[in-house]
């Protein structure tokens, strides 16, 4: 878990976190794998589907194509962000 523009990483799993968060009241999260993000690898789509499990979540971090658009819905992500995509549109 890293946190502060991922210049703080704690000892923290996410999957704690968002149950600490859930407890708290929060209800959405922005969830993004920084070890995929930027790499164009493709999101954490397992990883959204289990945050997904606890709160409401928009995905993030290395979508490239639209396929991976759907994934991310079908995981449970009712949004995703994508900041430098790039994909081939036939």
């Amino acid at each position: 878990m890293a946190t502060h523009g991922w210049q703080n990483v704690t000892d923290l799993d996410v999957l704690s976190f968002c149950e600490l968060l859930r407890d708290s009241g929060v209800e959405r999260v922005l969830y993004t794998d920084i070890a995929r993000d930027g790499r164009m690898s493709g999101p954490d789509i397992e990883g959204t589907r289990t945050v997904a499990g606890l709160l409401k979540v928009i995905g993030s971090g290395g979508v490239t194509t639209v396929d991976q658009l759907r994934q991310l819905a079908e995981a449970g992500a009712e949004a995703a962000i994508i900041g430098t995509a790039c994909t081939k549109v036939a």
